[in-house]
């Protein structure tokens, strides 16, 4: 398996994000299947996903990260972000808790 003799992960970069938003627009119509509409799903989902992409991976930040293998491109990434650079879907005071 030549794609496994180097698994290192590099920080992803503009030339990326086409990459990217393919993968994650796959992974959300496989996914999120009634947590949004078949109508958004079955549309031009890369192009909604290659706008966040895009404007993510336009500068360095030094919050968050985008790493991607170094081999095989194609296989995936992870984005890493504080959760404290924006709001989450609970109320402030759940936070923390487990809840």
């Amino acid at each position: 398996m030549a794609y496994l003799e180097d698994p290192r992960p590099r920080l992803a970069n503009p030339s990326d994000a086409e990459a990217i938003a393919t993968l994650h627009a796959g992974s959300w119509r496989r996914h999120y299947r009634g947590a949004y509409s078949d109508a958004f799903l079955d549309g031009d989902v890369v192009s909604d996903r290659l706008a966040v992409w895009a404007e993510r991976l336009r500068e360095p930040d030094p919050l968050s990260y985008t790493i991607r293998p170094s081999t095989r491109p194609s296989a995936g990434h992870a984005w890493i972000e504080p959760l404290s650079r924006r709001q989450v879907g609970c109320e402030p005071a759940q936070r923390h808790r487990g809840d």
